[in-house]
This record gives C-alpha cells, structure tokens and sequence, in this order.
C-alpha cells in the first residue's frame, strides 16, 4: 500500500473513531454539581481534538497528493503486529466476561513481552503501577466504574 493511501485511509477511520467516541462521550452521565466538571467532559474534548486533528491531516495530504511520496509501506515486525492487534482483540472480548481488571492483568504483561520488555520485574511494575493508577485516578478520584 502506498503511503498517500494508507494516511488516507488511516485519517478517515480516526475521524470515524472520533465521531463514535464523541457519541458515546455524549451518553455519558450528567454531572450532579453545578460546578462540577462531569464525567464527559475530557471525553468530549479528546473526541473533537480528535476530529479536528484527523480532519486537517486528511486535508493536508489531499493538498499535497501530487508531491507524496510513492513508496510502499514495509512494515519490519509484521509478527508482533499481528500479534499486539490479536491481543487488543480477545482484550477486549473478554473484559466483558472477566472484568477490566482481570483482563487488564492478562493483556499488560503480554503487550509490554511483545514490546520487548523481558524484565519480569520491570513487568510487573508497569502492570501494577498501572492498574493502581487507572483504579485511584477512575474509580476513587473521579467516580466512573471500570467495566
């Protein structure tokens, strides 16, 4: 696939993804404070940064199409790709059966082994530190329950 394609491509599937993400951000429930922040306010924010992003990129490379480049795309570790993208997949599959943190736990350490990082104790941190972070920062500060 040539390069020009591929960002194409890839900047209307993240302007779709934005436009989802916006939607559902808009589902959200409505903050019970008259001066708090809410839940969907940094979904929202991120969505539309999102869109606008995505939106000016694909304008940019439409502009520019005559002077893209014509070179395929190579990808070098086409395995752990495929394998991060298979992981993400069932990671998503079974966080409904399990929980987030359950398949968190699971899907962590294998992404961060196909990343390269050997070090079971370098793992186990990041895995942990991770998940405490998610917990205090979702769960405790802001009240919005992992699945």
């Amino acid at each position: 696939m040539k390069t020009l394609t591929a960002n194409i491509i890839g900047m209307i599937f993240f302007i779709l993804i934005g436009v989802w993400f916006l939607i559902n951000s808009l589902l959200l429930p409505e903050s019970e404070g008259t001066a708090d922040v809410g839940p969907s306010v940094f979904p929202i924010i991120s969505a539309v940064g999102l869109i606008i992003a995505s939106s000016f990129y694909l304008i940019n490379d439409l502009r520019n199409r005559r002077n893209a480049d014509k070179e395929k795309i190579v990808i070098p570790n086409r395995n752990k790709v495929i394998s991060a993208i298979g992981i993400l997949i069932a990671y998503l599959l079974v966080m409904d059966l399990v929980g987030y943190y359950i398949a968190s736990i699971i899907a962590i350490p294998l992404l961060l082994y196909i990343s390269g990082v050997k070090n079971v104790m370098k793992v186990g941190i990041l895995s942990a530190g991770f998940l405490v972070f998610i917990y205090v920062g979702f769960d405790t500060l802001l009240g919005i329950p992992m699945p």
